[in-house]
């Protein structure tokens, strides 16, 4: 009689774990024939198990045995869907469509033999083995066991060879499938044994529900990964709920009615945090290591928004790809709109010599593909997924993608735009992706994509500076060249004079004997010529200074070597704007900076000119005034620029050097100026900021540059040559 019972209730665990497992995958997302064959797999196993049900629950032998061959027709396509599943998991159905038409066949035939004679396969039911009513097997049951075994084996086969040969992922797959469907089988062949008056214990039902709950969770939870996890957390479930059920059932069955009922309650109640505890410590064992850098992978993400350089997020990426996850190499594909393709725009890998696809053309099927779907793509299921509905679209995705050598890609959206593509290549020592995984990367796609419109913008902004920075420039040198042009009218003027005058007294005293007086007046005339032809070529080399790019080549320079150029800007301004009563103590014998002399005096000028701008529009005319004073405090070259104009109130004295902050009126100033500035003294490790007591109490402009330390015998030499 227990044996009845446990059948009974078996059966119908079976039935439910049957039915709810094929309707979880058949019902999960992306649809494959994978997971339709294992859906029907599932289906079948359930109605086995209801037919189990049934005939054990049934009081009259003629039901017993009509629901036992009911049962017995799900006997012979089980066999042959877990074949089919096989066969397609493997990558086989192409090769193999014949021979799997010939056992759904050979099934088929078998079915219809069974429900036209069916005394040929169970004939009767008799007492055996301790069960009060068990088959007694005809002739052609003995063609099914074969035809199952042979099937049974035929799939440990084809999962050993695919073992060996696959890649280290599927190849981990496909041992924990091959071990459960070992240990399922073997339960389940325990049911003949019976047949032939062979006690023992029908362990069967509860591996199938095992191994049909572990697969049916890691193809919906794990899109058949981590079949380890999905495992360990069945076995859990069904040892928690078999402890649950067990207890009350015995005690039930040994006649503690009411305990039982107590049990069944107390139970019921506290299982639920006895199945997350056991969970949570099963996952900790096979996931710790996988936590860890999906912790770190979190961390990182979190400290990209930091960085304004693309370049180096892009490295960045890369590189805790591939270190923190120990992946074989990693490549981050960037939209490039001038090439209108996805370019490498960093790439690493652990080992060996790899040559990656330089770029990915922007109408390729793989970008169609992931902006479409805006999804994470996985190779092996895409493959699959492509052999399963013989997708020529996916076939040529599979194809790029195994190109890229790439086992994960995962997309990189700004507004439903695909900007990056991360391709990520093996995990070490034959890891796999898990879902967790999944999850971890798309929220770290979506953290580079902000970082990466965050470089953009930054990049957008300084090329947007650079522009305005250059056309601040030009209008400045335009201004220059006019006051310039007027500048070097006077003394051109003079040269050209006293060459002609020198010219007419030559002339003049030919054939007359050469005097003293007239040498001297001679060597008069050309020092006025020469004076006034170096202060021409001042001006010009100044203005020639002023519009020099920077080139980046550093080297010790003298200040006091570039105050000689900045003396003419100053008769520049002086004519700009009239009446500013200008003073400068400037230390002798200051040490270099090391510096161009270009970007020395970009700091000059621009503090210089912000302030005679200042002075001019605040003060009556010889009231303005501006002093310069340059002088070493410490290890540092201090520059200070003071005025008397319109000051600066303190809530603009934080963001000064910002673009586009500026004092001066919209039409006369963009902030580019000093901006500049601060550009200029960041490059050389210095500091700039500005100080003023408020409005209308003018201001003090500082930059503060670091002595440098090196020989300094490689300074600018000093302007006492000649310029031409």
């Amino acid at each position: 009689m227990n044996s009845m019972n446990y059948l009974t209730i078996s059966g119908l665990l079976i039935f439910g774990t049957g039915i709810f497992c094929s309707l979880a995958v058949l019902m999960s997302r992306p649809v494959s024939f994978l997971k339709s064959t294992w859906g029907l797999f599932g289906l079948a196993v359930g109605l086995w198990g209801e037919g189990l049900y049934l005939a054990y629950s049934a009081n009259e032998y003629y039901r017993a045995l009509f629901w036992l061959r009911f049962l017995n027709l799900f006997s012979i396509i089980i066999p042959v869907f877990f074949v089919h599943f096989v066969i397609l998991f493997t990558g086989k159905s192409q090769t193999k469509a014949k021979e799997m038409t010939a056992y759904y066949v050979t099934s088929l035939i078998i079915i219809i033999s069974s429900l036209i004679m069916p005394s040929f396969f169970i004939p009767s039911l008799s007492p055996q083995a301790g069960f009060y009513a068990y088959p007694n097997l005809g002739p052609l049951y003995y063609v099914l066991f074969l035809f199952s075994v042979y099937l049974a084996v035929y799939a440990a086969y084809l999962l050993i060879r695919f073992i060996k040969s696959a890649p280290s992922v599927l190849a981990g797959q496909g041992r924990y499938i091959l071990l459960g469907t070992a240990v399922c089988f073997l339960g389940e062949s325990t049911v003949f044994l019976p047949a032939f008056n062979i006690p023992v214990l029908l362990l069967s039902t509860t591996l199938v529900i095992l191994y049909l709950s572990s697969i049916t969770y890691a193809i919906v939870r794990y899109r058949l990964m981590d079949i380890r996890l999905a495992v360990s957390n069945t076995a859990i479930f069904i040892g928690v709920y078999a402890l649950v059920l067990g207890i009350p059932f015995y005690l039930y069955s040994i006649g503690y009615k009411l305990i039982a009922f107590i049990q069944v309650i107390l139970l019921a109640t506290t299982a639920p945090f006895i199945y997350l505890y056991f969970q949570r410590k099963a996952a900790d064992l096979l996931l710790d290591e996988q936590r860890r850098y999906q912790e770190t992978l979190r961390q990182a993400s979190a400290g990209m928004g930091r960085i304004k350089d693309l370049k180096k997020l892009l490295n960045m990426v890369v590189y805790v790809l591939t270190h923190v996850i120990q992946i074989e190499h990693a490549i981050v594909y960037i939209y490039d709109q001038s090439q209108k393709r996805y370019v490498i725009g960093a790439s690493k890998k652990r080992a060996g010599k790899r040559r990656f696809i330089d770029s990915i053309e922007e109408h390729s099927p793989l970008v169609q593909f992931l902006s479409n779907n805006k999804d994470l793509i996985v190779y092996e299921e895409i493959k699959q997924k492509s052999q399963d509905d013989k997708n020529h679209g996916l076939e040529q995705i599979v194809k790029i993608v195994s190109s890229l050598e790439g086992e994960l890609l995962v997309p990189v959206f700004n507004d439903q735009i695909l900007i990056a593509i991360i391709v990520m290549g093996k995990k070490g020592l034959g890891k796999i992706y898990t879902e967790d995984d999944l999850g971890a990367f798309s929220i770290l796609a979506n953290q580079i994509a902000l970082a990466i419109e965050n470089c953009l913008f930054m990049q957008a902004e300084k090329d947007r500076i650079k522009k305005e920075g250059a056309q601040a420039r030009r209008e400045s040198l335009d201004m220059l060249v006019g006051t310039m042009a007027h500048e070097i009218d006077n003394p051109i003027t003079i040269v050209v004079g006293e060459a002609e005058e020198l010219q007419e007294d030559i002339k003049s005293k030919q054939g007359e004997i050469i005097t003293a007086d007239f040498i001297k007046g001679i060597i008069a005339a050309c020092n006025k010529i020469k004076d006034n032809a170096w202060r021409v070529s001042k001006i010009i080399k100044a203005v020639e200074d002023y519009a020099k790019a920077e080139s980046g080549q550093y080297k010790a320079v003298l200040i006091n070597n570039v105050m000689i150029p900045f003396r003419s800007f100053l008769l520049l301004l002086s004519k700009k704007y009239p009446g500013i009563q200008f003073t400068q103590d400037i230390q002798l014998d200051l040490p270099p900076v090391w510096a161009e002399e270009v970007t020395i005096e970009e700091i000059l000028f621009n503090y210089v000119e912000n302030a005679f701008h200042a002075a001019h529009r605040h003060n009556a005319r010889g009231e303005g005034k501006v002093s310069l004073h340059i002088f070493k405090r410490d290890d540092f070259i201090i520059i200070e620029v003071s005025d008397n104009g319109y000051g600066v109130e303190a809530k603009v004295l934080k963001q000064l050097f910002q673009v586009p902050t500026t004092t001066k009126g919209s039409a006369e100033g963009t902030g580019i100026g000093l901006y500049r500035v601060r550009q200029v003294v960041d490059r050389l490790k210095g500091q700039a900021w500005a100080e003023s007591q408020g409005k209308a109490k003018g201001a003090k402009f500082i930059a503060q540059l670091p002595v440098y330390k090196g020989d300094a015998s490689d300074t600018t030499k000093t302007s006492s040559q000649r310029i031409f």
